[in-house]
C-alpha cells in the first residue's frame, strides 16, 4: 500500500471517480445530517417525494445515481436548499470523508468498478 497513493495520483482516471465519490458521499451526507436533526424518517421522506422507500435508500446508500433535479426535490422536501461551491484540484487525494453513522451504509459505486478494473482494493483506494 505505500506505492498505491503515487500511482492513484497519477492516474486521472482514479482521480475523476475519486472525485465523484467525494460529491456523492458529501451530498448524501448532507441530507442523511438533515434528516437525522430533524428526526425524519426514509419513510416520511419517500412519502413527501412519492416515492417508495427502498428508493431513498438506494439514493442515500450511494448506490443509486442521484441527478441534480433529485438533489433539489430531496433538499425542497426537507425544507432546505443547495448551494454550490466550485474550486480548484489542489491535492484532491489527500482527504476522503468516510460516511457518518447516519450514513453507514453507504456504496461506493465507481470506486468499486474501478478496484476491478485496475484490481485496486476499496479499502486502500479508501485509505489513500
Amino acid at each position: 500500500m505505500d506505492n498505491l497513493l503515487p500511482e492513484l495520483e497519477n492516474d486521472r482516471e482514479v482521480q475523476m471517480l475519486y472525485e465523484e465519490e467525494g460529491l456523492v458521499l458529501e451530498v448524501t451526507e448532507a441530507i442523511c445530517e438533515i434528516m437525522q436533526k430533524r428526526n425524519i424518517k426514509r419513510s416520511e421522506l419517500a412519502r413527501k417525494l412519492g416515492v417508495d422507500k427502498s428508493y431513498i435508500t438506494q439514493l442515500l446508500d450511494g448506490s443509486s445515481n442521484m441527478t441534480l433535479k433529485t438533489v433539489s426535490d430531496v433538499l425542497f422536501c426537507l425544507d432546505s436548499r443547495a448551494k454550490i461551491q466550485i474550486e480548484p484540484l489542489i491535492n484532491q487525494m489527500e482527504e476522503f470523508v468516510e460516511p457518518s453513522e447516519s450514513c453507514e451504509n453507504y456504496y461506493y459505486p465507481s470506486l468499486e468498478g474501478l478496484a476491478s478494473q485496475k484490481k485496486y482494493k476499496i479499502q486502500d483506494l479508501l485509505a489513500a
